[in-house]
């Protein structure tokens, strides 16, 4: 395995534990969280995803979620459930939780995932590019 893949698969794990973080926040189990609060998690996520920006860009390399199918679709149906889990919070309606625990699993599954399915490097697709020119 490549060390930028690598990298940028510890770095979802992180983003995944951050999301387990702002869930137990949000449904006020935080003791042993002390003093943290839900804006330093966010904060974090952006810290962490502008240095898998930046690793992407330096190193043209794939982030694992978004080049695989498999994880991709997960990441993006666990995130949809906890975004409706934080609607359904605020509307005050029942199995707010359920939505968004599930959701939180699914979004760390996908990252998890990532580690046992590789992902492919960018590579420029030169026939698109040869287009260009010839016009």
């Amino acid at each position: 395995m490549k060390r930028p893949k690598f990298i940028l698969q510890i770095l979802n794990v992180l983003n995944g534990l951050l999301l387990f973080l702002y869930f137990f926040k949000v449904m006020h189990y935080t003791s042993f969280l002390g003093r943290i609060e839900i804006m330093h998690l966010i904060i974090a996520a952006f810290i962490i995803y502008g240095i898998k920006s930046w690793i992407e860009v330096k190193t043209n390399t794939a982030d694992p979620i978004k080049n695989n199918k498999t994880t991709n679709i997960l990441f993006l149906t666990g995130f949809t459930i906890f975004v409706l889990g934080i609607a359904v919070k605020f509307m005050h309606w029942p199995f707010a939780n359920l939505f968004m625990l599930a959701g939180v699993i699914i979004v760390n599954l996908s990252y998890w995932l990532s580690f046992f399915i590789s992902a492919n490097s960018l590579t420029p697709d030169t026939e698109i590019l040869d287009d260009f020119e010839h016009e």
